[in-house]
């Protein structure tokens, strides 16, 4: 599977490395209009609002268009291999589903690691060169309380993405299986959208059932929600126990991560046993 997954990233690479520059300079954009706002607000200078429109904008678009080619060249990538000769005809071996799986998540993994950690450690060189004191600030103020929050939320994210991607690969792949006469397989976007619909009325049935959740804030708990206040309760409303705090279901985030653990296993299924890779 590493040799599979050399030449992923290889061959990948000249596509999302033009994602991970629109990301860059969309943060440097946001981040120099922003300081040339604060130089001259500070000196008592007039501030043109088109131009920092204009700017506001073009970082915004940058960052639309940066993240939507991501999600694109993921897909492209995929369907690829699926509906076209498949690249890896060059190997002498056979490729399993589940190797030629892996290696497409263990290459979206890759990809998406090296984008954050630029964007990342590039909008914090950045903004320590032209907001100092506010960063100094901010890290002063730190309340260690919400540290375990963070990473929990942060994994919470990264879980959530994941997912997404499986969701898609699964689509994908049901498609190519059982639409033969779907020479495209554009028609997964459907079962995509059926999906989400389908899980949005479990979701809510499941907080009925199950109002229990997880509350990230200054503490970490757990706490019963009555759905008809879910919504008060969903981002950072009022909590009885944790103020502030941000709420998770956890019937929802246990049950669909099964949900897609059993997508992986059969979307491998079908790579190995209905798909010709």
């Amino acid at each position: 599977m590493l040799k599979l997954l050399r030449y992923e990233i290889k061959e990948s690479s000249k596509y999302f490395i033009y994602t991970i520059v629109g990301n860059v300079l969309a943060s440097l954009i946001l981040a120099f209009t922003l300081g040339s706002i604060n130089k001259a607000a500070q000196a008592n200078k007039f501030v043109n609002n088109t131009i920092a429109g204009i700017m506001f904008l073009a970082a915004f678009t940058l960052f639309i268009a940066a993240y939507v080619g991501f999600i694109f060249m993921m897909i492209t990538s995929y369907r690829k291999d699926l509906y076209s000769d498949s690249a890896y005809l060059k190997f002498s071996l056979p490729v399993s589903g589940w190797t030629f799986l892996n290696a497409k998540m263990l290459l979206l993994m890759f990809w998406s690691f090296i984008m954050a950690t630029v964007t990342i450690v590039v909008n914090i060189v950045v903004y320590l060169i032209i907001f100092p004191e506010i960063i100094t600030e901010i890290l002063n103020n730190l309340n260690m309380n919400y540290v375990p929050s963070l990473i929990i939320y942060g994994l919470l994210i990264v879980l959530s993405f994941i997912q997404g991607i499986i969701l898609l690969y699964t689509c994908i792949t049901f498609v190519k299986a059982y639409f033969k006469n779907s020479k495209k397989g554009y028609i997964w976007f459907l079962f995509y959208v059926g999906f989400n619909i389908f899980w949005s009325i479990i979701n809510t049935l499941l907080e009925k059932l199950a109002p229990y959740y997880l509350t990230l804030g200054d503490k970490v708990g757990i706490e019963k929600i009555p759905y008809y206040n879910t919504l008060d309760y969903l981002y950072g409303a009022t909590s009885s126990v944790y103020p502030g705090a941000m709420n998770y279901n956890i019937a929802t985030l246990v049950i669909y991560f099964v949900v897609c653990i059993g997508m992986y296993v059969f979307t491998a299924y079908m790579l190995e046993k209905k798909v010709d890779i």
